[in-house]
């Protein structure tokens, strides 16, 4: 089933107690202030449900992630000013495709997708994210514009294609001129399943 970030009854209540604006507080203060009520979803099933999580801040830190190169891009995990434990959320890679999952919910992991539809579902949340920002005040460049970048590098029919993340999806541009085809990489397993197939956490 695909995956699904979704998120409701966005908010900044901290910010105002704080006495401060959400035009002039610093950036710490707005990401750890603009929270909304996370659900992560496999098709039907609930993968994670927490209630005043910082989603601008994981709407930022999935920029990010995504705009790092091809080899340079480890797993996801979500390093929060709110949480102790890195890892709220976690993105992981397998030979399967990738999953989502929470340190907060060890054996609770999404469906194998593609990258592409990863991608693909990761844009529309940080899309939402930052419309919602705009509409409590807050300057929009808090959370990167996918349209300005990033340019990420994958492999496609083994040669190495150049990619521009947008709003909508990703578009993947012809293979670079002149270069030589690259061998495709053996795939490797970095969520340690086990026998039964899950991530081990």
């Amino acid at each position: 089933m695909p995956v699904n970030f979704a998120y409701r009854n966005v908010g900044i209540p901290d910010l105002y107690r704080r006495g401060l604006r959400p035009e002039t507080a610093p950036l710490e203060v707005l990401l750890v202030d603009i929270e909304a009520d996370l659900i992560i979803r496999d098709g039907s099933q609930v993968v994670m449900s927490e209630g005043l999580f910082p989603v601008a801040e994981l709407a930022r830190a999935l920029v990010g992630w995504l705009g790092q190169l091809h080899g340079d891009r480890d797993d996801f995990e979500f390093d929060s000013m709110s949480y102790a434990d890195v890892g709220e959320v976690r993105i992981v890679g397998s030979v399967e495709g990738w999953r989502v999952g929470s340190v907060s919910e060890p054996g609770s992991w999404t469906s194998p997708v593609g990258w592409d539809v990863l991608v693909s579902e990761i844009v529309q949340f940080v899309t939402a994210v930052r419309k919602d920002v705009v509409a409590l005040g807050v300057e929009p460049g808090l959370i990167p514009d996918f349209e300005a970048g990033p340019v990420v590098l994958r492999l496609m029919d083994g040669l190495a294609v150049l990619g521009v993340i947008t709003a909508s999806e990703p578009s993947w541009t012809v293979p670079f001129t002149g270069m030589s085809p690259i061998p495709s990489p053996p795939p490797t397993d970095r969520t340690g399943t086990g026998s039964g197939g899950q991530p081990r956490c």
